[in-house]
């Protein structure tokens, strides 16, 4: 049983890493400098607010990354308190 369930997820990061990629490299083409795609309606809500969000995901790494050290330091008191429990 257990070789089965090794196969299935050899499989499963093949597929992830492989075929993944490429089938979205053939649904996502690049727009040209000034070009937009004239969306309405729901997917261009979910495209703005997908943009907010990734806006909003890059400012927080970048402060977590300008303050390491007191990250580093609730990530190790946060992994205590999970072995002492």
């Amino acid at each position: 049983f257990s070789i089965t369930i090794v196969a299935a997820m050899v499989l499963s990061v093949l597929v992830a890493m492989i075929l993944t990629p490429a089938l979205c490299a053939t649904l996502l083409k690049p727009l040209k400098k000034g070009e937009h795609h004239g969306q309405k309606g729901f997917f261009a809500w979910f495209n703005q607010m997908f943009n907010r969000n990734a806006e909003r995901y890059e400012k927080g790494v970048a402060k977590i990354l300008h303050r390491s050290l007191r990250w580093i330091v609730i990530y190790v008191l946060l992994l205590g308190g999970m072995v002492f429990l």
